[in-house]
């Protein structure tokens, strides 16, 4: 299932081009934008971001303190939110074969779906609960002034 809509002001972003193929050849369900996605979030088993690049994700901090396991790119970002067989797993960037594997791993591994989202909700209210950050931040500001 594939959520949202091309973003062509981004040169990373995935293109118009291939959404529509997706759609055409049923390969993926394509939903473009969703405005409840608390209630789409109760259907899906696992959730996977596949990117080259990114700041801190906050769609898989989300995800994570809902407790969803999560398949990403071993990329910066990703991996301040995704702990490696923790929470989630992280595969190479570009590599289609180790992302397809660890989604099909995990489809048929409910148990282990559930054991990494305990863990990723965990991480969550650990390191990234709203009073932490923000105390963090104000930390930084003293430290700077």
């Amino acid at each position: 299932m594939f959520v949202g809509a091309a973003d062509p002001g981004n040169p990373s972003a995935v293109s118009e081009e291939n959404i529509a193929h997706w759609r055409e050849t049923g390969v993926v369900e394509v939903l473009g934008h969703v405005d409840d996605m608390p209630r789409l979030m109760r259907t899906v088993d696992l959730v996977v971001l596949p990117n080259s690049r990114e700041g801190i994700p906050k769609g898989l901090i989300e995800v994570a303190a809902m407790g969803l396991p999560i398949v990403a790119t071993d990329a910066p970002g990703c991996r301040d939110v995704v702990d490696d067989g923790i929470n989630g797993f992280l595969v190479p960037v570009g590599d289609v074969a180790a992302l397809s594997a660890k989604i099909a791993d995990l489809l048929v591994a409910p148990d282990m779906c559930r054991q990494l989202g305990r863990a990723g909700r965990k991480k969550v209210l650990e390191e990234f609960d709203e009073r932490i950050v923000f105390q963090k931040t104000h930390a930084c500001r003293e430290a700077g002034a």
